[in-house]
């Protein structure tokens, strides 16, 4: 009975070691506009390792400010720049909808919006990502949202 008990109890270890260890499915990073680089871009790290995988990236913000001056705010493009393992840059412009910025009872404006899925990297590695946000006042940062998917 001792063994059969050791046993179980044995075996839901290695279980939850198993599990635990697992690599997680999504990645968040939150840069405040305080850490921007000396160019004003926000500096994110990709592993992008997995030959299997593929992935969802999404941008969120927040801007603290009353409706009326978020009515003064005509676009919200973010110009972004990636840079391979081997350094080859890749670079776009892609705006925010303005209508994707939700309002709860606090004076400030927030977003979550999907800017890439299902990407599959042309090389796989450690990618940078640069991205430039226009000089808002009451902009909080940046934070990007990885999901690996199989």
């Amino acid at each position: 009975m001792k063994s059969r008990l050791f046993i179980s109890g044995f075996t839901l270890c290695l279980l939850v070691t198993f599990f635990s260890c697992s690599e997680p499915r999504f990645s968040e990073t939150f840069i405040p506009i305080e850490k921007v680089d000396s160019l004003g871009r926000y500096c994110f790290n990709l592993e992008m390792t997995d030959t299997a995988a593929f992935y969802d990236l999404s941008f969120y913000s927040r801007i603290d400010c009353t409706a009326s001056m978020f009515q003064r705010i005509s676009e919200f493009p973010l110009d972004v720049t990636f840079v391979s393992p081997s350094e080859i840059m890749y670079s776009e412009r892609v705006y925010i909808p303005l209508p994707a910025f939700g309002k709860n009872n606090f004076p400030d404006f927030h977003f979550y919006e999907r800017y890439r899925s299902g990407l599959v990297p042309v090389e796989y590695g450690m990618w940078k990502m640069y991205v430039s946000a226009p000089d808002i006042k009451g902009l909080r940062g940046l934070g990007l949202v990885v999901e690996k998917k199989q």
